[in-house]
């Protein structure tokens, strides 16, 4: 009677056996997510039962790789490796994820002023094809404010020297007066086709006074005025020098 039981005790275990090794190369021929999880639920026990877990693991991540790449953003690829920190393509991923937030940062720095955004850029991105255009970027801006630190110097000197000349300018040659500001403007139009050669680039304007307009040249430095207005006299052309 005990071998009888015996006996069928191994022909169940050889069944059962024969079913399990059945049952694997099935999931092993259908390689899917479903097949696998299938033999797992089936046979937790079964010595395939960790080989099958991990290729279940394994389906699942390329499977969510795929989607990854079709999706082709950073958050795409930052739930990839989130999920599958430990799958082939999560070095990968990283690659892809990192080339994307590069390209992205860069796309708002391309334009930008901000010198020291450009720098860090750079220096995070040492061997990226960006690093090279931001570093020519900086080079460009650093240029520019070059040239414009040297205009305003040049626009402070020609403003200090202008009102150095201002001060020195304290006096004016007058050549007439008349009484309406017609008067004046044909006169200075007179004057300056007859004389335009001894008054050079000293312009003839009008100055009101007393009811009159003086015809007199722009203010000058006084041995200036002096010096003109003697050449003025030589030509014929009454004048006398006062202060502006």
């Amino acid at each position: 009677m005990t071998i009888r039981i015996l006996g069928l005790f191994l022909a169940l275990v050889l069944v059962g056996c024969d079913q399990q090794g059945a049952a694997w190369e099935e999931a092993q021929q259908e390689d899917t997510i479903a097949a696998y999880e299938t033999f797992v639920e089936r046979y937790p026990e079964s010595s395939q039962a960790d080989q099958a877990q991990a290729r279940i693991d394994k389906l699942r991540a390329e499977r969510a790789w795929t989607d990854a790449r079709q999706r082709n953003t950073a958050e795409a690829y930052r739930e990839f490796i989130e999920t599958h920190p430990d799958a082939e393509a999560a070095d990968d991923a990283r690659e892809r994820l990192n080339t994307l937030e590069r390209e992205t940062q860069w796309q708002a720095l391309s334009d930008s002023e901000d010198i020291d955004a450009l720098q860090e850029f750079a220096s995070d991105y040492p061997d990226s094809p960006e690093a090279e255009f931001a570093q020519e970027r900086i080079s460009e801006l650093e240029a520019r404010a070059e040239a414009e630190r040297r205009q305003r110097e040049l626009e402070a000197e020609r403003e200090r020297q202008a009102q150095i000349e201002a001060a020195q300018n304290t006096h004016r040659v007058q050549l007439a007066a008349v009484g309406s500001q017609n008067q004046a403007r044909r006169s200075i139009e007179l004057l300056e086709q007859q004389l335009g050669e001894v008054l050079g680039d000293s312009a003839l304007e009008s100055q009101s006074a007393n009811g009159l307009y003086l015809l007199v040249t722009q203010p000058m430095k006084p041995e200036e005025a002096n010096a003109l207005c003697e050449t003025l006299k030589q030509r014929g052309q009454d004048c006398l020098v006062r202060e502006r």
